[in-house]
């Protein structure tokens, strides 16, 4: 199998490590481990496959030629490779048994030792992919490992987007997380690594739509539009600062609460459920509407940007909201509905406390500070912002209150069309 050349992003890896190149861009041979020292950030670069891994379909074509080359009688055609293994399931099913606790959240916290935990962790996703690719190896083409290396590189991409938002990593360990990647997308068929090696986004947070959204029986096709259109807005739900918030403009203009961003000029870091992650700075701070707007440093990218529906969602209206509540999975998913708007902004709860003027009862918890409220449309509805801790309810900012801000602040955005 031919060495791919190293890029300039690949030599600047191996300084910074000072680690073979030949760590970064040789094929894997499945059927070795390569480990990381405990005591080194050193990576051991794999042994020079003796030949080439041969993919399914080529398989099925060198066990049936076609025919009209061979003369030969034609024979039945083979059947599609399974797409499921028992063994390859088993090794996902234990890689989700040590990456998540008994009530879904990330068993790696952050502590002395959680450096580590991160790289047993990280050898533990490498041995599974490896493994698996070489039960594919094996089958002469019986079993396609895609489902399952795809499943991998999900809950790999969960994992450090974890450990980059919550734990802080020492940059070496940054670096390995992102060579430790790019070995698992080597492991994929040639025809799939590039929607891998250009677009980190983690299929495992469309589970969390699919498993939250479930609107009954009969509702099928109104189930599959809600669906396609909350995918559609979530991948401009951020974590922000330990807590939630969306973009709004394709050059990066993310909306919050006050409460979350603080204080007008202070820096702080946003990741995209992408994976990924860059800084900003508070630009705008309202703190009787609760509400704040974070302008992302320039990237040179287009950002995914969240669309402001037209006008406030009628009380018992459904709402979807996506968060970061903490102790949970990131990028939460929840269901509910309006239940009322108070008259003045802000709402005080019987204690004095300051509160939203929209209530509704979609599941939130702390860390679920700034997250959006999209309708069934997808389109931003208001933005969750506390509870009242003498009755529970729910309570966010209402759209009145978002758009007459980001037009107080000739902010970009976009509107929904009628």
């Amino acid at each position: 199998m031919p060495t791919a050349a190293p890029t300039s992003h690949d030599l600047e890896l191996q300084q910074q490590l000072r680690i073979p190149v030949a760590a970064l861009v040789a094929p894997l041979d499945p059927s070795t481990r390569h480990g990381r020292s405990r005591d080194t950030a050193t990576l051991h670069a794999p042994k020079e496959a003796a030949t080439s891994v041969v993919q399914p379909d080529v398989f099925a074509l060198l066990a049936h030629p076609s025919p009209e080359k061979t003369g030969a009688t034609p024979e039945p055609p083979s059947p599609e490779p399974a797409a499921l293994h028992p063994r390859s399931r088993e090794l996902i099913k234990q890689l989700r048994g040590s990456l998540f606790g008994p009530k879904g959240e990330f068993a790696v916290r952050a502590g002395t030792s959680h450096e580590s935990a991160i790289h047993a962790t990280v050898e533990r996703f490498i041995a599974a992919a490896e493994e698996i690719s070489g039960i594919a190896r094996d089958s002469a083409g019986r079993y396609s490992p895609l489902a399952d290396l795809r499943e991998v590189l999900g809950l790999y991409t969960a994992f450090t987007g974890h450990v980059d938002v919550a734990l802080s990593p020492s940059s070496r360990t940054v670096v390995l997380m992102e060579i430790t990647r790019r070995k698992l997308v080597r492991l994929l068929p040639a025809e799939s690594r590039r929607e891998w090696l250009g677009d980190r986004s983690n299929p495992l947070y469309l589970d969390k739509i699919d498993e939250a959204i479930k609107l009954g029986p009969g509702a099928g096709d109104r189930e599959r539009s809600v669906r396609a259109a909350i995918r559609q807005a979530q991948p401009a739900a951020v974590w922000i600062n330990r807590a939630s918030g969306i973009n709004l403009s394709p050059d990066g203009l993310i909306l919050t609460n006050a409460h979350v961003a603080l204080e007008v000029g202070r820096r702080m870091k946003v990741q995209f459920p992408s994976g990924l992650t860059c800084e900003g700075s508070c630009t705008a701070l309202d703190t009787k509407r609760d509400l704040a707007l974070v302008k992302l440093d320039a990237l040179g990218v287009r950002l995914p940007a969240a669309i402001l529906e037209r006008a406030e969602a009628p009380v018992g209206s459904d709402i979807v909201v996506i968060g970061q509540p903490e102790n949970y999975d990131y990028w939460h998913v929840s269901v509910g509905k309006i239940d009322e708007y108070k008259e003045t902004q802000p709402w005080m709860s019987p204690k004095g406390d300051r509160l939203g003027r929209l209530r509704h009862h979609a599941w939130t918890s702390w860390g679920s500070s700034g997250s959006p409220m999209f309708n069934f449309r997808g389109h931003v509805v208001g933005l969750h912002s506390s509870w009242d801790e003498a009755s529970g309810a729910r309570h966010g900012i209402a759209h009145r209150d978002i758009a007459s801000f980001l037009r107080e602040q000739r902010a970009t955005f976009t509107l929904a069309d009628d």
